[in-house]
């Protein structure tokens, strides 16, 4: 009988076959140096992690499935005197005092409380005062038979609304040319949102109004726009976990043109005001004069779950 002949060594018999075999190399130091460096790249954005993510509990999600989520931002736009500052008080004003359905249903759950500031750059603080104790005397009507009083909701919010005056801060703190621009509003957001952190009232939400109050340059050119959503405003947002809403005009309309409603490409300016933000909001005005339609124009049909209002 024949049988196969064995190597010994210090670790005991061993397969001729299996001692022929090429052994397996270590993986050489660089390449273990550059997977690890590919994981640095990476993040949390893995395979193996986002597989196992689970996508319907977000943690960041504020309403919707995930339209509108910390770290995100989204425009909203109308026409000049539709009341924009108005539907963004009694939203603001929901919010802060856990009636959500009252936010255009826009209802975060669970009688959750949100804290907003607001940048005005075209309210003075009569408009903003005004606004504020229209949506404070709304609440309190509305939701009196749920608990709503006067004492309550003045509480509230002073709680969780902050309105702060951007007083002609505009654009980025570096352009493209490598300049300089110690009164920006970029830097003078960042620098509130992180003053609010600090102080223990994180902002949860927000809204600059308006957007063409703080751009600072051709709303019309795609690159200022791109640059500052892109490269300035989204970091931010991601860093510090806050959701931006861009308050904006549309376009005047043309003579002779019939007047379109709810379409996310309204606003005035670049198509990147469209393509940048998660959500486009149109406020429009529908057949019937007194009636007011607030659509989610990009991403909402099917996913904002909106609670039912009349």
């Amino acid at each position: 009988m024949t049988t196969t002949p064995t190597l010994s060594c210090e670790t005991g018999p061993l397969n001729v076959r299996d001692a022929l075999k090429p052994k397996a190399q270590a993986a050489p130091l660089s390449q273990v140096a550059a997977l690890a460096k590919l994981r640095l790249i990476q993040g949390d954005y893995t395979t193996e992690r986002l597989l196992q993510l689970d996508v319907l509990n977000d943690p960041n999600n504020l309403f919707g499935r995930r339209v509108v989520v910390r770290g995100a931002y989204a425009i909203l736009h109308a026409p000049a005197g539709a009341g924009k500052s108005t539907l963004v008080g009694q939203i603001m004003a929901c919010w802060a005092t856990g009636f959500g359905p009252g936010a255009c249903g826009m209802d975060p759950g669970e009688g959750r409380k949100l804290r907003t500031v607001v940048f005005a750059g075209e309210n003075d603080d009569y408009d903003s005062g005004e606004i504020l104790q229209a949506a404070a005397a709304g609440i309190v009507v509305r939701y009196a038979s749920l608990g709503a009083t006067t004492e309550q909701v003045l509480a509230d919010l002073r709680d969780y609304v902050f309105i702060v005056p951007t007083e002609g801060r505009v654009g980025v703190p570096i352009d493209e040319e490598g300049h300089v621009h110690n009164n920006s509003f970029i830097q003078f957001f960042a620098d509130t949102l992180s003053t609010m952190r600090d102080a223990g009232l994180p902002a949860d939400i927000a809204i600059v109004d308006t957007y063409l109050s703080v751009l600072g340059d051709d709303v019309c050119a795609q690159k200022p726009s791109s640059i500052f959503l892109r490269k300035h405003l989204h970091p931010i947002l991601r860093k510090l976990r806050v959701w931006c809403l861009l308050v904006h005009h549309t376009n005047k309309p043309q003579a002779g043109q019939p007047t379109r409603r709810g379409d996310k490409f309204d606003g005035s300016g670049t198509a990147e005001l469209v393509n940048a933000p998660r959500e486009v909001l149109s406020f429009s005005q529908t057949v019937d004069p007194d009636v007011w339609c607030l659509a989610f124009a990009k991403r909402g049909k099917g996913r904002m779950a909106l609670a039912n209002i009349n």
